[in-house]
Parts: structure tokens; C-alpha cells; sequence
């Protein structure tokens, strides 16, 4: 697997300048033995992307539907990201998606929750 990951391009300014974070996202492997199941996470692939933080309104309008939003990573070009099976990795942070992804105009929204 490619360990940096689709990253920006020299001449990307702008992008270079919005997405400028190196974050690990990394899939689940969900196995079910004779105790349960045990879930183990894959090496995961580096992107660049920007997290940022919501604000209180959006805070309590996904309160408001039993979910719960810390921020939103915005990834370039369209990632994968799924909810249950992925986990995105920030320095020391980790997030969980906690909405579907939305890819519009060129880049990959992600809705997640911090894991405290």
C-alpha cells in the first residue's frame, strides 16, 4: 500500500495552503471467533486534509437526530470513508466518521466525532 497516499501537487497553491494536515486514514477488519469479535485496524493510507472544528450551532442540530459532531475533515478529490469501518488519525487525535461522506466540487466531506 501506498504510504503517502494521494497527496497534493506542487503547483496547487490554494489546496496546499487548505489542506496542509497529514492524517491516517485506516480501515477495520471485523473477525468473529468463539469470544466475539475482535476488530484490528489495517496500516492505513496518509492523506492531506483540514479539520475543522463545528460550531455550536451545528453542534446541536446533529444533537438533535442522536448524533453527535465534533468537526468535518475536508480530503481532495473523493475518498472513501465510511461509517463503522473507517477511523481518521490526527497526530494524537482520532475521529470517527458520523455522517455519510459528501463529495462536492472536488473533495471528500467527512462529518466525525472526537474519541475522548
Amino acid at each position: 500500500m501506498d504510504e503517502e497516499g494521494p497527496c497534493l501537487e506542487v503547483g496547487d497553491v490554494v489546496l496546499t495552503q487548505l489542506l496542509k494536515r497529514k492524517v491516517l486514514l485506516q480501515t477495520a477488519t471485523i473477525t468473529t471467533g468463539a469470544v466475539g469479535q475482535t476488530v484490528t485496524w489495517d496500516t492505513g493510507t496518509y492523506y492531506y486534509a483540514r479539520y475543522i472544528p463545528a460550531d455550536s450551532k451545528v453542534i446541536l442540530a446533529y444533537q438533535s437526530q442522536d448524533t453527535v459532531i465534533t468537526g468535518w475533515f475536508v480530503f481532495r478529490g473523493e475518498v472513501a470513508v465510511r461509517i463503522g469501518r473507517n477511523k481518521i488519525t490526527d497526530g494524537t487525535r482520532v475521529f470517527l466518521p458520523a455522517a455519510s461522506s459528501l463529495y462536492l466540487e472536488g473533495m471528500t466531506k467527512v462529518m466525525v466525532s472526537e474519541v475522548l
